[in-house]
């Protein structure tokens, strides 16, 4: 007999897989554990011959080595796996609900592990990056498969790593608790963490919405945003760059935080900045850029974006530095957090310390729901933990306002609503949004997914992207030569199926009365409060790269017209809104022959940056952006929190051809300082008439024009009192009735 793999799958039973196990005696099977025999009193052989089970008399403690001999000389240690883990008996005896990580004071450091397959756990202790460890503890095993020790005196910028022990393999590995490392996090660092504050922090406060669709999203990547030549940054690329007040472009343009400030967002959407392992933080002058979502671990800031990635503090404090500076300007800071895989997978710290426990599997191998070559298995509770603990840091730590959870649908809906829940004990304000779908097939039943499409499930305070809206507006983002209402409607008779999409998105993906839903893009949010509204962002070709590839026919006045349309959409859409850094001036990326990039992850800076100089040459684009924004803010009636509301308030009114859309807005019912507010959606190269008034209105009644194809703002460009508009080719009117 050939043992092919051995398995603990219940606290008393072990699961054999062998060639030739047909053939075998009961008599033969030997099992020790920690080195002493173990009474078997029964063996299964299964009925087609591949393997057995075999029961044991005492119950197993995790941690001991099982080993499992034929009477032969091959021998077999038994691991536990999958389905152990996912057993209530597994969690019963070792789910630990306290503090991880090291827990420093001036006097000791508790470093604390929970690893219950370790049959031991070494501390060993460095004074810096690269020397030989100067001590050695053996931590001891407790309750639940903590392991412990503490270390006397004060080890503020010691480092650290773990030499763990798993069925006779030993790794070393960092503390997936780590709160600091050195570069490349190849060790953890001990810190006093208050000695990482900036002066004035204890006096940081977040910047929270009052409801979700109060907030105005931009999304950015530390280093595109002040990397270009012409930022007029100091620090370029830097999280201390970043955080760089009243710094100027070209021609006196703002640029970084002024620029934020003027353009009137609400909350900066940072992507991933949690340390990755993608970029080599010892030799940054080689130019290594990427986007981030290669987590290494879950509780440090990335090096890369640190002047002096050598020093543990320094990350930490300049992160809290450009949070703050945000703060000091009623700026929010949302987090991108990819909790859904991790870079390494069998090497990775998680795996390190609790072999196969942190991620799912089918079949023996490693499932993929991620995309990048595993998943993490959030329905364990101990994965839960690890998120919500990482969460609860970031908040806590960092003073951090909101997060977006990167392949969300990979997710489980009970720990993506415990999360909800563990972030309402701090602040109910605090923002929580995600990506409603997977990057592959994933281990997870389906129905348990925290998908767009289990949506009903999940708290309708986190919220989802519209995918739907997004490809409705200007064509698949995965088709760079398909068209969708921008650019797809120019006929004024074209119709293409587009307008009910956009309704569906206007209406922040609600059941509406006026909105006939396909059967394959059902609405899926309880409220707007669960919606994101955008049609651009990292992924994919910037907006006006698609608009460019998908209408080469068109010219770049026309294009222009169509990227104001799309700024239209998302900033008078219920929902929560959301725009991609430079889409306000018209951002793109372009490789050296001139042809957009369709994915930048790792594309050099000379593609990813931000041109400020673009800031100045298209100045009215970025004054429309500017404009809208400001009237949204000033008006509730864009920022419904109910289904109910939007339904009764917000009305479309018939339009001929059908592919214009006109909507009304009761706005003084819906809590706002107007009486009506009426907006005008014109995709086509025809200009129209529209009349926008009811047998109910008062004739001659005035209304104030608040945006045209060329300008918006937050008061009147001029008024009409006809009750009809005329709309020009490929533009929008946004219309007000004061009270």
């Amino acid at each position: 007999m050939n043992l092919i793999s051995a398995w603990i799958t219940d606290f008393k039973k072990l699961s054999i897989k062998a060639e030739g196990a047909d053939g075998f005696s009961a008599s033969q099977v030997r099992v020790a554990v920690a080195g002493s025999p173990a009474e078997v009193t029964g063996v299964s052989l299964y009925t087609d011959g591949t393997g057995f089970d075999i029961s044991l008399a005492a119950e197993l403690e995790l941690g001991s080595v099982v080993k499992v001999n034929m009477g032969g000389a091959q021998e077999m240690i038994a691991r536990a796996g999958y389905s152990l883990f996912d057993t209530p008996e597994f969690d019963a005896r070792y789910f630990y609900g306290g503090p991880l990580g090291p827990e420093y004071t001036k006097k000791s450091t508790t470093f604390r592990l929970w690893s219950p397959l370790a049959s031991e756990v070494e501390l060993q202790l460095y004074a810096r990056a690269g020397s030989q460890p100067f001590k050695r503890v053996q931590l001891s095993r407790g309750a639940r498969g903590v392991f412990q020790a503490t270390v006397e005196g004060d080890l503020h910028g010691i480092c650290y790593a773990y030499a763990v022990t798993v069925a006779e393999k030993t790794a070393l590995c960092v503390d997936p608790y780590a709160k600091a490392s050195t570069e490349n996090a190849k060790l953890g660092v001990v810190l006093n963490l208050s000695e990482t504050n900036p002066r004035g922090w204890i006096k940081d406060s977040h910047v929270l919405p009052h409801n979700p669709t109060d907030a105005v999203l931009y999304e950015v990547h530390v280093r595109d945003f002040t990397v270009s030549p012409d930022s007029g940054v100091e620090h370029k690329g830097k999280f201390l760059g970043f955080a760089e007040e009243n710094t100027k472009g070209p021609l006196g343009v703002k640029t970084g935080i002024a620029h934020l400030k003027e353009l009137g967002i609400t909350h900066v959407h940072l992507m991933p900045i949690m340390d990755y392992a993608t970029v080599d933080e010892e030799n940054l002058a080689a130019g290594g850029y990427n986007w981030g979502y290669d987590p290494f671990s879950y509780f440090v800031p990335d090096g890369s974006y640190s002047t002096n990635p050598a020093d543990p503090s320094a990350r930490i404090f300049e992160l809290k530095t450009l949070i703050q500076a945000l703060h000091r300007n009623n700026i929010g800071v949302v987090l991108d957090v990819v909790y859904n895989h991790t870079y390494f997978t069998e090497t990775s710290p998680l795996n390190l310390v609790m072999p196969d426990y942190y991620y799912r599997k089918t079949s023996g191998r490693f499932s993929n729901g991620s995309g990048c070559g595993n998943e993490l298995a959030s329905e364990r509770s101990m994965v839960r933990k690890l998120m919500t603990d990482s969460l609860l840091y970031w908040v806590e730590e960092y003073g951090i306002d909101g997060f977006r959870f990167d392949l969300m649908g990979v997710h489980d809906i009970q720990t993506m609503n415990y999360i909800r829940h563990k972030l309402d004990e701090i602040d109910s304000r605090i923002l929580a949004y995600g990506e409603g779908w997977q990057g592959g097939p994933s281990a997870l039943r389906g129905d348990l997914a925290a998908t767009k499409y289990n949506a009903e499930k999940l708290s309708d305070r986190i919220a989802l992207f519209n995918d739907d809206y997004r490809d409705a507006i200007k064509g698949s983002a995965f088709r760079s030569e398909e068209r969708g209402y921008l650019g797809g409607c120019l006929a004024a008779h074209t119709y293409g199926g587009f307008s009910e999409l956009i309704k569906a998105g206007i209406v922040g993906a609600t059941a509406h009365p006026h909105v006939m839903y396909r059967p394959d893009k059902p609405p899926f949010a309880k409220r707007p409060t669960q919606t994101v509204t955008y049609e651009s962002c990292h992924d994919n070709y910037t907006l006006f790269d698609k608009l460019m590839l998908a209408n080469p026919d068109l010219s770049e006045k026309e294009l222009i017209s169509l990227n104001k349309l799309a700024a239209v959409l998302v900033l008078t859409a219920q929902g929560i809104p959301f725009l991609h850094a430079g889409e306000e001036f018209l951002r793109r990326k372009l490789l050296p022959d001139g042809t957009p990039e369709h994915n930048s992850y790792r594309s050099p800076d000379s593609v990813n940056e931000i041109t400020w100089s673009n800031k100045q040459r298209y100045h009215e684009v970025f004054e429309y952006y500017q404009g809208l924004i400001r009237f949204r803010r000033a008006h509730k009636a864009l920022r419904m929190t109910t289904a109910e509301d939007t339904a009764k308030f917000l009305k479309f009114m018939y339009t001929e051809p059908e592919n214009r859309i006109c909507f009304r807005l009761t706005a003084d019912a819906a809590g706002d300082t107007a009486q009506r507010i009426v907006v005008i959606i014109n995709p086509t190269n025809e200009a129209f008439i529209c009349r926008f008034t009811t047998e109910t209105d008062i004739p001659g009644e005035q209304y104030g024009v608040y945006a045209d194809g060329t300008h918006a703002g937050n008061t009147p460009l001029y008024m009409i009192s006809n009750g009809e508009a005329a709309v020009p080719p490929i533009s929008a009117m946004i219309l007000v009735k004061e009270q």
